[in-house]
């Protein structure tokens, strides 16, 4: 299943917002193949998004999916992206989700929160113009 999904992802990318979108999607399959319920994607406030809330096991579980290049991730990796000043901001923003879903995630019965990262790495075949993805899933990556 999963790997039908990653196969529709691997369409013609044309642009930087298509790569991250095809990493999201990545992301998406593979958390739902794990048994993850997705909530919500690219959710805004004014503080910033957060890119995928999902739950699991009564967590509720905020996602930052991070897409790069492999030639690229050997020298700088999604995860290095994601500094002190990026996780403050997440965590702002998660602030202002509890409080705007406060009512809808009583029925989920949320016990803790948590910070996951997705690494999304890409390629890009140069005869056919179609992507490949891989993904890299960490776990409570930092606390909140």
């Amino acid at each position: 299943m999963l790997k039908n999904l990653l196969q529709k992802i691997t369409e013609k990318c044309k642009s930087h917002l298509d790569i991250g979108k095809a990493g999201e999607d990545a992301a998406v399959a593979e958390l739902t193949a794990k048994g993850y319920r997705i909530l919500d994607r690219n959710w805004r406030c004014k503080t910033g998004e957060l890119d995928i809330i999902a739950t699991y096991q009564k967590v509720l579980v905020i996602i930052e999916v991070k897409t790069r290049q492999v030639e690229v991730s050997k020298n700088f990796s999604p995860l290095e992206a994601i500094d002190s000043k990026k996780i403050l901001k997440i965590k702002k923003v998660t602030d202002f989700y509890l409080q705007a879903n406060h009512q809808r995630l009583k029925r989920y019965l949320i016990r803790s929160i948590r910070f996951d990262v997705v690494a999304a790495y890409y390629e890009i075949n140069s005869l056919s113009n179609e992507i490949d993805i891989k993904v890299e899933h960490v776990l409570d990556a930092f606390n909140y």
